[in-house]
């Protein structure tokens, strides 16, 4: 995930109801629970009240604040659209007590509550003015952002607060998880006590949690029976990641590699509206099958596919838990994107009208088409966690420029889908469907149908 969020996310808080960022597939997460003092659980903000400070903002006594900030502050470079700083480590402290802890919780779920609530005043109002200086390049609460904000400044759940710690400038701090558009970050907020209340002094964002080592004892039933396989990069740590929702097969070029990784998916860790993939410590073997073409590590799961590999190679991938007490398998598809240039996930920017072409603007743009290399699609208007409208199965002839879709199931299949027609990519590399409609649903109202779509990656 990049650093920073460009300017839009404070700008649209205060503009819109909601902050909206899409999360891209397979990002690296951090764990839902983060080892140490007292772990608090997950809470709902929108349960929470966002109660900020009754003044437009309290100066803190100048003894608070890291040593030499002033200092630090002034020595800095002018903040350019997109830098507000660079990785800081954590300050050294000692364990804090139980109340120090509860307060650092509370003061959390308000930074929650407030954004949830599209507060901007009330959220900015919470910090301190070195962070109103150093991350939002203003003076007071309220104000327009001078730059960009950092992902790691905004939340929308509070996940965990745990090793709360104090520190000799007079600030406490705490190791933090919490959730974003879906994706999972941890840092470490600094606080300062003004006023009797907390204000967020210093936000320093801490490494990706690792999954759990394998664990040496029997894995309980209903984890063994969900035990699903996903991939991630080589080298990558595994975590909790939030996931598509299309299809349980994995799909590869040649020449590239991948680390499979057991686990199960949840609805719940990632927040409402998203499926998250967890990491499962379990132990087990690996294999695959034909063994021309690709190989895999026993013991790590780490398969690589041959560059020679032809595409439309399929490949089965074993994974024998503690010992072949259960197996889990699934497919890997492997194509390149000259036999195949339509997998992956698009976005409808437009409808072609019937006849002349014209392009209209959608009434309700298809959120996802999705084509997987196992040769199955999916239609999607609103995804919500595992939600599709309608699937089936694809042919694409690359030569001839045709594509034909079969629906062979849904939940709201549309009456008029035309899945016969033509496909193309522009110099951008947009997808052009023609003579091909995907359908109209009730939720656009009395909008006709036309005869073509552009999709955008």
């Amino acid at each position: 995930m990049p650093d920073i969020c460009r300017g839009r996310c404070m700008l649209d808080l205060m503009d819109r109801l909601f902050v909206v960022v899409v999360s891209a597939l397979a990002f690296g997460l951090v764990a839902p629970t983060v080892a140490g003092q007292d772990a608090t659980p997950r809470v709902n903000p929108a349960a929470q009240s966002c109660i900020a400070p009754s003044s437009s903002f309290a100066t803190p006594p100048s003894s608070f604040g890291t040593p030499f900030a002033a200092e630090a502050i002034a020595a800095e470079p002018e903040s350019d659209d997109e830098a507000p700083l660079p990785p800081r480590t954590p300050h050294p402290g000692v364990p804090a007590s139980g109340a120090v802890l509860e307060q650092i919780r509370a003061a959390e779920e308000t930074l929650a509550a407030c954004f949830a609530a599209d507060d901007y005043l009330a959220f900015t109002s919470l910090f301190t003015p070195r962070v109103l200086r150093d991350e939002f390049g203003v003076t007071s609460p309220g104000e327009t952002p001078a730059h960009s904000v950092r992902y790691v400044l905004l939340r929308e759940e509070i996940v965990t607060v745990s090793e709360a710690q104090t520190h000799t400038d007079g600030r406490v701090s705490a190791d933090v998880v919490f959730g974003f558009a879906g994706e999972r970050m941890r840092a470490r907020d600094v606080f300062v006590e003004t006023g009797g209340r907390l204000l967020l002094d210093e936000v320093i964002e801490l490494p990706l949690a690792a999954a759990p080592a394998a664990t040496q004892g029997p894995v309980d039933e209903v984890t063994l029976q969900n035990l699903a396989v996903l991939g991630f990069a080589p080298g990558d740590v595994p975590g909790i990641v939030s996931v598509a929702t299309l299809g349980a097969t994995i799909g590869m070029q040649p020449g590239s590699a991948v680390a499979l990784v057991l686990g199960q998916f949840d609805y719940e860790v990632c927040g409402t509206g998203h499926r998250c993939f967890v990491p499962a410590p379990v132990r087990a073997t690996w294999s695959v099958a034909p063994a021309n073409g690709a190989r895999i590590d026993p013991a790590t799961g780490l398969l690589t596919i041959d560059p020679a590999t032809p595409s439309g190679s399929v490949f089965t991938v074993r994974a024998a838990v503690e010992g072949g007490r259960h197996v889990v398998e699934t497919e890997v598809h492997v194509s390149t994107p000259e036999a195949n240039p339509l997998v992956g996930y698009w976005q409808e920017e437009a409808q072609l009208s019937c006849g002349s072409g014209t392009e209209v603007t959608p009434a309700l743009p298809i959120t996802e088409l999705v084509f997987a290399s196992d040769g199955t699609f999916a239609v999607t208007w609103t995804p919500f966690e595992s939600y599709v409208d309608y699937w089936g199965t694809y042919t694409v002839d690359v030569a001839r420029g045709t594509l034909e879709l079969v629906v062979s199931g849904g939940n709201d299949i549309p009456p008029d889908v035309d899945g016969h027609g033509r496909f193309a990519l522009d110099a951008t590399g947009r997808l052009i469907l023609s003579e091909l409609w995907l359908g109209t649903t009730p939720r656009m109202g009395s909008d006709p149908a036309h005869c073509g779509h552009r999709f955008v990656r």
